[in-house]
């Protein structure tokens, strides 16, 4: 609601009078604006369908106000109105001259007509449920939830910590390290109220990111025997990145688990597509994102395809036309 004219607050009640003695009333007030030399004001009546109706306050006071329910083109229009001095001053001469001859207007306000929601909005709305039910419950492959309970190292109190720091639901597993935090990560997997990358990616930023002393010595691990702590720490950071991308995910910098193709350019892009309405263009994009970690190459071809048809999406939007075919440097001032 935009208050036009007066000051504090006020509550809406009933028309103060039937529509007969309203028009009646209104009619002559337009009449001595424009005798009066204010044709703007008048317009204003004229052109805005406002009704009178009687208000109260936290105060119990009786008065009338000037309300009007308009679409929204009428009440931005309003808003700019009553921006710069010269609406102030229409608002404020209109509540006089209809208080003069009237009942005494102190308010003069106006409120948005509300539309339901269009096809657009409803699709934006669906999309983005869907995306909430998707990050709250994402499913960890069980390959992933074995292979950190290989990796990780530290007695069980420490990864006990470890796991209730990153988020992981309820008590720790009465298990032994064999199975133990493979079945913990499962229960975070499962769990409808955890977000279980984000809790695997806490728990891996630690290991993924600080490489161990250079100790020597032999330390054999899956079969294989390794001259250093930090040659079998590379090892093990290798093979869960194998198992990662494997399975469509990778680790981010900070401790984040991400799904491959999906960094923030690309979500940031896919928002764009989504909330301009680009749906073919969006198809080819998801189409695009499955295939950048099997055949790159087709992904960056597919993306070179994406921009094109967006470009010339956009270029029809603004109803520029181009020829079928033009030089490079022509191509690239267009775009």
């Amino acid at each position: 609601m935009i208050v036009l004219h007066g000051h504090g607050g006020f509550e809406l009640l009933s028309p103060d009078l039937d529509k007969e003695e309203q028009e009646t009333l209104l009619f002559n007030a337009s009449r001595i604006l424009k005798s009066r030399g204010y044709p703007s004001a008048a317009g204003l009546l004229e052109q805005v369908p406002f009704d009178i109706y009687s208000g109260s306050n936290d105060f119990n006071d009786e008065f009338s106000l000037l309300f009007a329910q308009i679409p929204l083109a009428e009440y931005e229009e309003l808003r700019r109105i009553n921006e710069d001095d010269e609406g102030k001053l229409a608002f404020r001469v209109i509540a006089q001259v209809i208080s003069e001859i009237g009942p005494y207007i102190r308010f003069i306000a106006c409120d948005l007509s509300h539309e339901p929601p269009d096809v657009k909005w409803q699709r934006i709305v669906s999309k983005r449920a869907e995306h909430d039910r998707g990050g709250q419950h994402k499913k960890l492959p069980v390959a992933v939830c074995a292979l950190v309970n290989e990796v990780l190292a530290g007695s069980h109190a420490t990864l006990n910590t470890l796991f209730m720091n990153a988020g992981a639901p309820g008590d720790p597993p009465e298990l032994s390290h064999a199975t133990k935090w493979k079945t913990w990560l499962l229960r975070a997997s499962d769990d409808p109220n955890t977000d279980s990358y984000l809790v695997l990616g806490r728990i891996l930023e630690e290991f993924m990111e600080v490489e161990p002393p250079d100790n020597t010595g032999l330390f054999s691990w899956f079969g294989h025997e390794f001259a250093s702590a930090k040659e079998l720490w590379h090892a093990k950071k290798q093979r869960l990145e194998s198992v990662l991308q494997k399975y469509g995910l990778r680790y981010l910098r900070g401790g984040r688990i991400t799904e491959t193709g999906t960094g923030l350019a690309s979500e940031a892009l896919a928002q764009a597509l989504e909330e301009n309405d680009f749906d073919t263009i969006e198809v080819e994009f998801r189409r695009a994102l499955q295939t950048v970690a099997d055949d790159p190459g087709a992904a960056i071809t597919a993306g070179c395809a994406i921009l094109e048809a967006l470009f010339k999406s956009y270029l029809e939007q603004k109803e520029i036309e181009l020829p079928s075919k033009y030089p490079t440097s022509e191509r690239s001032a267009l775009i």
